[in-house]
């Protein structure tokens, strides 16, 4: 399976970015407006909605820290499906 990792810089305090990564407000602010949490912090499990996706993401936070906020998905449900 391809490995994605995304790297950027951004000029913001680390606290802000690690809440727009890791909270329903701050997801809601940047990706999608259908997102949900069962749970915080590392653990948390994070569901997201998005129109043309059949079923919501779902991503387990398994970092979150001044260094690095990671959620890797592993296998997708749609892995083998095809596009409508």
């Amino acid at each position: 399976m391809a490995r994605i990792v995304f790297e950027t810089d951004i000029a913001a305090p680390v606290a802000t970015l690690v809440e727009a990564l890791t909270t329903t407000e701050g997801i809601a602010g940047w990706w999608t407006d259908d997102v949900g949490f069962d749970g915080a912090g590392v653990g948390a499990v994070m569901r997201l909605g998005f129109a043309v996706a059949p079923l919501p993401f779902e991503l387990t936070i398994t970092r979150a820290d001044r260094s690095i906020v990671a959620y890797p998905q592993g296998r997708s449900r749609h892995t083998g499906t095809t596009p409508p």
